[in-house]
């Protein structure tokens, strides 16, 4: 489970109720049924889609913060993804699941940087978090994947953006991190 690249069209399947927080913030709640995922996002973040024949298998929903990049720049972008896996959930499987995405990032990746590795939490459960900078189809980017297993499903929510605005967004993309609740 890698960063999507790529934005086009074909949206998710889930349900979004956009509120006002007492702070005075809208934020949207997205609920997916199928893959049993609710979270919660910035309320100007826009949804994107991406092609079917491009898109991973299990994308659930891929995210757009607003900026103002050129063309040649990576916005910040949110994507969460799930698959269906064979075996149950232990620690050894994210452990694999963390160095697999390292190995998968470090060949796709142009100048490749492990910037963390490590334990993090996606929803109730123990997840991995793993964050690196590279070059892919000469665009920079610094990204960061939490992956976790719930329910016999992998889940990943990787968010990805051009290295000067990562830091900016991650609080945000932290909070969206932190709403993470999975059904069942």
């Amino acid at each position: 489970m890698t960063a999507i690249l790529l934005v086009g069209c074909a949206s998710s399947s889930g349900t979004k109720q956009q509120v006002t927080t007492s702070e005075g913030n809208v934020v949207t709640t997205y609920d997916d049924p199928q893959y049993g995922i609710r979270l919660t996002y910035p309320g100007d973040w826009q949804e994107q889609s991406v092609p079917f024949m491009m898109r991973p298998k299990g994308t659930i929903i891929v995210l757009i913060a607003p900026s103002d990049l050129g063309a040649t720049k990576m916005p910040p972008t949110l994507s969460v993804v799930a698959q269906d896996v064979k075996a149950g959930n232990n620690p050894e499987q994210l452990d694999a699941m963390q160095k697999q995405i390292i190995d998968k990032a470090g060949k796709q990746f142009g100048d490749f940087k492990l910037v963390e590795s490590g334990a993090a939490k996606l929803g109730s459960e123990q997840a991995r978090r793993v964050v690196y900078t590279g070059t892919k189809m000469g665009v920079s980017v610094e990204v960061m994947n939490v992956v976790t297993l719930h329910n016999g499903r992998q889940y990943g929510v990787a968010y990805s953006s051009d290295p000067v605005l990562y830091s900016q967004y991650l609080p945000q993309v932290q909070r969206v991190i932190d709403s993470v609740q999975f059904a069942k």
